[in-house]
């Protein structure tokens, strides 16, 4: 027999990483609830059927990866700071000033044509004592409505109807400031009630209880 002659290999030689796939299916998994053994696939348990620590990875991931992002919804904007608002705020006031003129002029007419009939019955007073008496009481009567008459307080319908006094979840904000809180108080022996914010305490509007 040749003695030079090397033996052959009884198997062949294991090619470069199927020895760490036997040992990876040789590997035994425990469970993280009652510590049984688990097998390569096993994605539960099958004592306790709690999930096991690479199924919860992989559920959590597929999960963060099929729930959409919820878009960044922009800070709040008071009213008064958009265009919208501003423009919607600017209307309602000159329509309130509007109306407080009338009221007034309307008050200042009706007391001299009052005054003016009174004289026209009563021959007591005439010539320039009549002229004097009816210029006079004009001037009174347009000084208290000038003074006491004023209708440029908003009613809680025209606040509501500025864009942006509501949030999109239908609350209130403030068109100055933007804050939600309201400070409602009333006047003695009056049913006025007065809405102001109860942070910038800017008069919002004027009501009735």
């Amino acid at each position: 027999m040749n003695q030079n002659v090397l033996p052959k290999p009884s198997a062949s030689p294991a090619r470069p990483g199927k020895s760490n796939a036997a040992e990876a299916s040789t590997y035994r998994r425990f469970c993280t609830q009652c510590r049984a053994h688990l097998e390569a696939g096993d994605r539960f348990c099958s004592r306790c059927g709690h999930t096991s620590g690479a199924a919860g990875e992989r559920s959590r991931a597929d999960a963060a990866r099929r729930e959409p992002r919820a878009p960044s919804r922009p800070p709040f904007a008071p009213a008064l700071k958009t265009p919208e608002g501003l423009a919607a705020a600017t209307t309602i006031d000159a329509r309130r000033a509007r109306l407080t003129l009338i009221v007034r002029v309307s008050c200042t007419l009706a007391v001299s044509v009052g005054l003016a009939a009174y004289l026209l019955t009563n021959k007591a007073t005439t010539g320039s004592n009549a002229l004097a008496f009816w210029g006079g009481g004009t001037a009174i009567a347009a000084a208290i409505a000038w003074l006491g008459i004023n209708l440029r307080s908003w009613s809680e319908r025209d606040y509501y109807s500025v864009p942006g006094s509501r949030d999109e979840q239908g609350e209130h904000r403030c068109i100055g400031c933007g804050h939600r809180g309201i400070y409602r108080h009333g006047q003695y022996a009056s049913n006025a009630e007065y809405a102001n914010c109860s942070k910038c305490k800017t008069r919002l509007w004027v009501g009735t209880k």
